[in-house]
Parts: C-alpha cells; structure tokens; sequence
C-alpha cells in the first residue's frame, strides 16, 4: 500500500533568503529504499532515496528553481511496518545585535569643508574611522550598517557574500549628517557586486541608501546583482557615469528574489539605467534620465528581462526622460521588457521625449528573443506617454493584457499608434496574442500622419471607452497638459 505524509515548507526554508534545511527524522521502524516527492498534484521527483539528507535537497532544489516556498509530500511504497515522519527545525537563534561603522573621507570629489577620519579611530559618528582598510564586510553581523558621511568621497569596488545577512537583519550601507550624497567613485569595475553566476546557494540581505555610485564615464557597473541573491533594496541611490547602472542577472536554477528599486536617480549611463530583474522585483518611484546617450534599438533607459522566469514584477510611479536621444531624437528604447513574466504591473509611470524616430518606443512589453517568450496576467495601467516613436504602449505575446487609462500625446506631425498588439510579431513558441481588454484609453495626436490611429489590436478581446483626439482637440480638454 502507499503511504503519504506531508513536509510543511517551514521544515525545508523558513523563507528562501535563509534557504534553511528541511529536519526529516525518520521514525524508528524500517523505511522503504526510496519514495517519490510530490508538490500539490505534481511529482517533482521519482524514487529518490527516502532519507532526510536526499529529500531535504530535492525540496530545495525544486523551491530554488520556483523562487517560492512549497509544501511537499514524499509517498513510499510499504508493507505496513514502515512510516516516515517530519520532525520540526529547532526556532532559529535571534540575529546578534548589529553594529555601526562611520566613515569620512575626502578623495577627489568631496564637498568643500570635508573633514577625513581616521582608521585608528572607533568608527563611531564623533570618531569616524577613514574607510573600510582593514575592516571585512562579509564577517559583519547580522544587522550590521556601515554608514559614508554625507560630502565625502571614497574610492570603492566592494564584492559581498557575507552569511550572516539575513532578510529580517541586512547589512545596510547608507549616509549620515548633512550635505550632498555621498560619493562612492569606480572608475573601473563595478561599485557592488553580489553572488555568482548560476549558484543556488543564497546570499541577501543587503540595503543600499542616499548614496551617489559613479563610474567617473568609464566605470563597469553601479551593481552587479547575481546567482540567488535575495533582498537587496536600493533606496533613493544615484547611480551615474558607468555603462549599466544596476545590472540584475538570473538564470534557471538560480533566481535573485525580491530585488528593490525605488526612489533613485538612474542617469548619464552609457547602455542602460538599469538591466534585468528578479522574482518578486520592484521598481518603483525613480528618475531614469539620459541614459544610452549614444542612441540604437539594443540599449535603453532600462531593460527588464531574464532568461528565467520572473514571477511577481511591479513598475510603478517612475520618470523616464531623454533617454536614447542622441541630439535629442530618440531612436531607441525608454521601458523595455522581454522575456517570461508572469504577474506583471505597469503602472502610474510618465515618459517623455522631444523628438523620435520611428524605432523609438515608449513601453515595449514585447517578444524579441530567440527562445520562448510571455507576459501572463499583466496591466498596463494609468501611465503617461509622450513624443515617442511607432507606438506608445508597444505589446506582444500577452494574451488577456488588460491596457486601461493611459495617455499617449504626439504633438508632432509623424506617424504614431496609441495601442499596438502585435508591436512585433510573436515567434515559435512565444504565447498568442488574444483576449486583450484595452479601453479607457486617451490618445492625442495633435498633426498625425497616415496611418496614425488610438488603437491597433486585431486579436483583441475587447475594445471600449477609448478616446482618440486630433488636430486642435489634441491640445484641449481631456488632451491638455
């Protein structure tokens, strides 16, 4: 007969940042040789050997690749005399207290009055010490914060793994007292960098805040987020003269999870503000401005996408402006997405440009890589467009998009289409377009030029309340700005 029992996800990860391993303790009569693990109605893995060690990384193996927590079950084949039993992890010990660190120094670029600590000193905030000489950041404690005086200025390419971060107590770098940001210079390299490409052991938390990251026009990267990095938060960062100014990456079997971007200053970039994404990623509330300045369709002001799948992806409250304007024509991308998402928010986001061509356009949520793409279970809500190129809401491969209260303004005499569905054609294996429900749209097309129309949708589901204004009623009413 068959006998199952179920492993709560608490017994193999408290959460994924600690991605903690599942206690299994076997109960004292004889188990069967192996079992098959089992999450909800779906076999994850057959006839695996039916001890704690092998179901523990099976589970965690499966969670990894998800991005999620799970509950399991493994089933065994028994005579009767056997039972298999999952005995609760101890409750983890409280994370230690953390500690500050206070630095002041004054490399070229701090502000007038810069006052240098010293690295003889405490590193409290009345005795800072100079920079991190001699200090290792990866044996910080949990909690642990290293604070950079507001007005100075340091030279720094830091690379974290520190264990004991944890989701609950990151490690935290961020400003204290007054005066303009801190300004952490990178002339080469990379600022920050995290992880390491295709791991599956976790790394995170980490919290970046007030600070200016500067790659002085030759720097690599602002950050570099890789290989299962969990919790990492740039909060109202600038991140400026490097060729990416945070770079995310993840692939299959190594997701970074719940990645958050919001209230920085992504600028003067010279590919992209930002690339990439994560499971559960946030961007949120930030100036992304003048960024691939030297134009083409293969940089952007950012490009989100992946070649895993990105689950839970929220783009909300953001100011795009300038970017991929060479003289002040754009002719490359503003928001860009492609890739697998499912659970996708884009919303309440302002893009503006003075001049476009054709290739210019303002959110792409498209398909345009070589393997399979979609975007399931998306809206494209209450966002602002304006003088962008062929199209200003640019979509493919997402059957039942919701698209509902924009605004897409062209004041110039050229060609543009408020809604496009397909803005590019699917390909093999990309999902269908179908089932799109676009309405309470606002198009204002003040001269447009043939062709021009609100929407353009043929495999729509449905198409209601838009409203398409041109010539004089482009600039009046509903359409004035």
């Amino acid at each position: 007969m068959k006998h199952t029992f179920t492993l709560a996800a608490l017994l193999f990860a408290a959460t994924l940042a600690q991605a903690q391993t599942a206690t299994v303790a076997p109960s004292p009569l004889v188990m069967d040789a192996t079992c098959d693990l089992i999450r909800g109605s779906t076999i994850i893995a057959r006839n695996i050997a039916n001890n704690p060690d092998a179901i523990a990384a099976a589970m965690r193996a499966d969670t990894l690749a998800r991005g999620v927590d799970s509950n399991y079950r493994c089933r065994a084949e028994t005579t009767g005399t056997t039972t298999f039993s999952a005995a609760p992890p101890p409750p983890p010990p409280p994370p230690p207290t953390g500690s500050a660190i206070y630095l002041s120094d004054c490399q070229t670029g701090a502000a007038a009055g810069c006052v240098p600590g010293n690295n003889a000193n405490a590193g409290t905030e009345a005795a800072p010490k100079r920079d991190l000489a001699g200090i290792s950041v990866n044996a910080l404690p949990a909690g642990a914060t290293v604070l950079f005086k507001r007005g100075g200025a340091w030279n720094v390419a830091i690379r974290l793994d520190n264990p004991n971060a944890t989701s609950a107590a990151p490690i935290t770098f961020a400003d204290y007292g007054t005066g303009p940001l801190p300004l952490l210079r990178t002339p080469s390299g990379t600022t920050f960098s995290f992880g390491s490409y295709g791991t599956s052991v976790p790394d995170g938390g980490y919290t970046f805040r007030n600070l200016k990251l500067d790659g002085l026009g030759t720097g690599q990267w602002g950050a570099f987020v890789q290989g299962s990095t969990r919790d990492v938060t740039f909060d109202g960062i600038e991140a400026t003269g490097f060729d990416i100014g945070i770079h995310s990456q993840q692939v299959a079997g190594s997701p970074n999870l719940r990645l958050t971007v919001k209230n920085s200053w992504l600028h003067h970039n010279r590919e992209h503000g930002m690339l990439g994404a994560g499971v559960g990623f946030v961007f949120e509330n930030n100036r992304v401005e003048d960024n691939n300045p030297s134009g083409g369709g293969f940089e952007h002001g950012t490009y989100f996408g992946s070649d895993a799948l990105i689950s839970s992806g929220r783009i909300v409250g953001n100011t795009y402006l300038r970017n991929s304007a060479p003289n002040g024509t754009c002719d490359g991308g503003n928001m860009t997405l492609h890739g697998m998402w499912d659970g996708l928010l884009i919303e309440g986001n302002v893009i503006e440009q003075s001049g476009a061509a054709l290739t210019c356009y303002g959110i792409s949520v498209t398909a345009a890589y070589g393997s399979a793409e979609f975007f399931r279970n998306t809206v494209i809500r209450g966002n602002t467009i304006a003088n962008v190129g062929a199209c200003g809401l640019c979509i493919s491969a997402a059957p039942g998009v919701l698209v509902e209260g924009n605004k897409v303004f062209n004041t110039r005499p050229t060609y543009n289409i408020g809604v496009q569905i397909p803005a590019i054609q699917p390909g093999a294996g990309d999902a269908a377009d179908g089932g799109a429900v676009i309405r309470d749209n606002l198009i204002c097309h003040s001269a447009p030029a043939a062709g021009s129309s609100a929407v353009q949708a043929p495999s729509a589901g449905s198409v209601t309340g838009n409203t398409y204004r041109t010539g004089a009623d482009a600039t009046t009413g509903p359409c004035a700005r």
